[in-house]
């Protein structure tokens, strides 16, 4: 059975990503970028928001994701 403070946790990240989703379609949407079919088109896509170090903003993205999701599986049981 699932713990309450691990229910509240997974529940709050997923309000949190589902808030940056909306978000980004949002700021995406008003400048007009609608098809993201690569993850160098959703790099490109940040520029008008980061402007040149839009590929940068995008690399950091995923490397954050990446160590997030490495340090959560050191936590799960054998």
């Amino acid at each position: 059975m699932i713990r309450a403070d691990t229910l509240t946790g997974m529940a709050f990240s997923n309000l949190v990503a589902f808030v940056i989703m909306l978000t980004a379609a949002a700021a995406l949407g008003t400048h007009g970028v609608i098809d993201i079919a690569s993850s160098s088109r959703a790099a490109e896509a940040l520029r008008p928001l980061a402007g040149e170090s839009a590929f940068l903003a995008f690399a950091l993205g995923v490397v954050g994701t990446g160590m997030l999701a490495a340090a959560a599986t050191v936590f799960l049981p054998s």
